[in-house]
């Protein structure tokens, strides 16, 4: 604080009468002097804070919006829970049998079998004592198979409850995708036909295919690889026009199988197609069916309670119809609906956490600057306190600075966060992602984060520093004696001379 401020306190009025009433308060005229005086220093740190909070505000309404966008999408585009392949194509009685989510005997489907196949081949009435022998022999080997299969896959489970399901056909084919033309292939591409019962795609540019040559692929695959809706793309040597660009329900990241790692938007693609296009396709049909509970779950855990009572019953009914299960995959674990949402979720709380660390750290900053400004004018704050000033006023004049400014970049932040920083985290998740379309949805969660904690916390650092400063008397600083150390007393020396 210069001499011409301490005059200014000083002088013109009765100092020995002061009254806060009647004398403006100084240190509310000096606030502005010294955001203008060291403009550039508070310019630094309000950059760095709008920044910062404007990021994390945006990834804050980016994440909301899109897990809200994606939580509306189970219902809106039919997202299944969960899906099953069979070798062979399975008739009505076996989906109405699997869909009550019963088990069937699977023991006693061996034995009738085997019973048939004995008596095939051996007639009971002119060899009993063979028959009887094949026959014991056969019980036993089921009896040892069985025991092993039971104790796998638990089919005997006490806890057992059947789980009703609805079951549709997803069928698809793996083919070999062109996307350039040149006669080689780049990639896989995995083709469903169009469907309006479960696991439904969000359009986000163009059109559904109407016609058999017409396709629609993966967004982000046809983002990465450079197609576009108009071009043409050859699957398996054979032309289709793509017409438009989609986002699968149960495919956010493209995970070619459910065992892999990463996924890859360039090499593999999902796509949709006419049912007169997926016919005239020449690869092996993959007979996918998927399922939706009849009792929505509550939560994963209910989940996969419910997925683990449905395989045995799913697994029992297929083997009674004398079909193998090739693949199964519940929600709950299927990395291609998962992966993005569990990945956006990390973002929110490592951005939160980060935004938490930097603005302690600018507090910090702050509270040393204050400190050693603190120290400077030791002087004129002894006199403002031996003029009647008390502790209080001084140490919510030196806190008002960083407050201001923490909680102007606050506000500037979170504006540009809703505005310029939404969209630029927004678009690093659809570049990643297949994301569908979404809105930006209010978060009163970032607000509070993005603002009210930042200007609690730099309150809260600041504070506890200048309280400390602050805990000298008057004499102390105009003395400037603010040293934590005390003076040692000396020793007085009896008997005269050392």
């Amino acid at each position: 604080m210069n001499t011409r401020f301490q005059q200014q306190i000083l002088s013109g009025k009765e100092c020995g009468s002061y009254e806060k009433e009647k004398i403006k308060n100084p240190l509310i005229r000096r606030i502005p002097r010294e955001l203008l005086g060291d403009w550039k220093k508070y310019l630094v740190v309000a950059l760095f804070l709008i920044l910062t909070i404007g990021f994390v505000s945006g990834m804050y309404v980016a994440n909301e919006s899109m897990l809200v966008a994606a939580n509306e999408g189970v219902t809106k585009y039919k997202l299944e829970d969960g899906h099953f392949e069979l070798d062979k194509k399975a008739d009505e009685t076996l989906l109405s049998a699997i869909e009550t989510g019963t088990k069937a005997d699977v023991k006693q489907y061996y034995l009738d079998k085997a019973k048939k196949e004995l008596d095939e081949k051996l007639d009971e009435k002119a060899y009993p004592e063979a028959y009887d022998e094949a026959w014991d022999k056969i019980v036993e080997e089921i009896d040892d198979k069985y025991a092993d299969a039971e104790e796998k896959y638990e089919l005997n489970d006490p806890d057992f409850t059947e789980v009703p399901v609805k079951v549709y056909e997803n069928f698809f084919r793996n083919e070999e995708e062109d996307y350039n033309n040149d006669g080689e292939a780049e990639g896989n591409i995995r083709v469903y036909a169009k469907n309006d019962n479960v696991d439904l795609a969000c359009l986000l540019d163009g059109a559904f295919p109407e016609k058999a040559d017409e396709i629609a692929i993966d967004r982000m695959h046809a983002d990465n690889v450079g197609v576009k809706v108009g071009d043409e793309i050859s699957v398996s040597g054979q032309r289709f026009k793509v017409v438009g660009l989609i986002a699968y329900v149960n495919y956010a990241t493209l995970h070619e199988k459910s065992t892999d790692m990463m996924f890859d938007a360039i090499k593999f693609d999902v796509a949709m197609v006419t049912q007169e296009g997926f016919d005239s396709l020449h690869k092996t049909v993959h007979y996918s069916y998927t399922w939706n509970y009849v009792d929505i779950p509550a939560d994963e855990v209910e989940q996969k309670a419910k997925s683990d009572d449905f395989m045995k019953a799913l697994l029992t009914q297929v083997v009674c119809d004398d079909k193998e299960l090739e693949d199964y995959m519940p929600r709950y674990a299927n990395p291609a609906i998962n992966f993005a949402t569990d990945d956006m979720g990390s973002d929110k709380a490592m951005g939160g956490v980060l935004l938490d660390i930097l603005i302690v750290i600018i507090a910090f900053i702050f509270a040393v600057t204050i400190s050693n400004t603190i120290v400077k004018e030791a002087s004129t704050i002894g006199t403002l306190r031996a003029s009647g000033y008390t502790r209080g006023e001084l140490v919510r004049h030196y806190i008002s600075m960083p407050v201001i400014v923490t909680l102007l970049a606050a506000c500037i932040g979170n504006i540009l966060g809703y505005t310029v920083f939404k969209n630029v985290v927004v678009g690093m998740y659809y570049n990643s992602y297949s994301l569908p379309t979404y809105q930006t949805v209010w978060n009163p969660d970032a607000f509070f984060k993005t603002t009210i904690i930042p200007v609690v916390l730099m309150l809260v650092v600041n504070l506890i520093v200048i309280i400390k400063m602050m805990r000298h008397t008057p004499l102390q600083f105009l003395r400037h004696d603010l040293k934590k150390t005390k003076r040692k007393k000396r020793c007085a020396c009896q008997n005269g001379a050392f």
